[in-house]
């Protein structure tokens, strides 16, 4: 008998989960969010930008290395390239969860791209017996559960930075 059969349907079960593959790899997410934070504030990118391209960008080596290419004075296409150049390794990671977007509505496959990052990747290539309109759900929990959690982890970073001595 299939797996599926035996795995209940409903959200609570499939948003715990999540949420248990969120806690699982936040001990990483939260300190790089809050010095991503402490960085937008040290270089005068500006709080709005930072917060923004947490929730924007939604990739911290990304953002980091476009603030940190604009700070040393390169313009803003370098920067954007810079970023998306670092990112390139999202292009694999799509590749390998096709599988799992390949059966999913249309507007599944156009949205939920947007949530892959490492942490997702991970969580979901361990959780391969959700598929189908259960991985949907598994999906939107666990890439909302990291945004919410990145952006936090962001916004933590740009509030402890106004507490530290001035450079």
């Amino acid at each position: 008998a299939d797996v599926q059969e035996f795995l209940p349907l409903h959200d609570s079960w499939l948003r715990r989960a999540a949420l248990r593959d969120i806690l699982a790899v936040s001990p990483g997410v939260i300190p790089f969010g809050v010095m991503l934070g402490v960085t937008v504030v040290t270089t005068d990118t500006g709080a709005l930008a930072g917060i923004f391209g947490a929730v924007l960008v939604y990739g911290g080596s990304a953002q980091l290395t476009a603030i940190t290419v604009l700070h040393a004075g390169a313009g803003l296409l370098a920067a954007v390239l810079s970023g998306a150049l670092v990112n390139a390794r999202i292009l694999l990671y799509s590749a390998a969860l096709e599988p799992r977007f390949r059966n999913q509505p249309l507007w599944f496959r156009l949205v939920a791209p947007a949530f892959i990052q490492d942490q997702t990747y991970l969580s979901a290539t361990g959780r391969e017996e959700i598929c189908g309109p259960r991985f949907r759900r598994y999906w939107a929990w666990l890439g909302g559960s990291l945004l919410v959690v990145w952006t936090s982890s962001v916004a933590l970073g740009l509030a402890a930075a106004l507490l530290l001595p001035p450079l």
